[in-house]
């Protein structure tokens, strides 16, 4: 259950890795290669999102990138396709 400070809803390290599906520990080695919002410590130690910044974990962590295929032109010589 998000935490509400000053009219604004924060959500704990707990919760986001809840939500999307990995351990507390890779949320912390993703902030520490800067990879997603560092986020905001509460009372010292309690480290919290705002709703924008749990967006942007979301859209790093479900992020598709595209596979560097191999070099086809290897493969059409197991064929015994002549080489260009």
């Amino acid at each position: 259950m998000p935490t509400r400070i000053h009219d604004v809803e924060y959500f704990s390290q707990t919760e986001v890795a809840e939500r999307i599906g990995v351990h507390r520990t890779t949320l912390w080695r993703w902030k520490e290669e800067n990879s997603i919002p560092p986020g905001r410590k509460f009372r010292g130690k309690q480290v919290l999102y705002t709703a924008s910044e749990v967006k942007e974990i979301e859209g790093f962590a479900f992020r598709l990138e595209p596979i560097d295929g191999p070099d086809r032109s290897q493969l059409g010589l197991l064929h015994g396709e002549p080489t260009r």
